[in-house]
């Protein structure tokens, strides 16, 4: 970094600032098309991770099949 710097003839804090920079004019291209792919707050979620599932037993749920009087 530091033959950059000679070369550039600018300071090293210069240097870095000024990389950044067009490194950040490279990638906005590609952060906007990100973005634009971002799903919208409406979109269908197939899975809930945050729900809490509940829990059903089938068999309160068909007791009209089984027989309970032979008990």
């Amino acid at each position: 970094m530091q033959k950059c710097v000679l070369i550039e003839q600018t300071t090293i804090n210069k240097f870095i600032k000024k990389y950044l920079r067009e490194g950040m004019d490279e990638l906005k291209p590609r952060v906007k098309e990100w973005e634009a792919q971002v799903q919208p707050d409406n979109q269908l979620l197939l899975f809930d991770f945050d729900a809490k599932p509940e829990q059903t037993n089938m068999l309160e749920e068909y007791e009209e099949f089984y027989d309970t009087e032979s008990e």
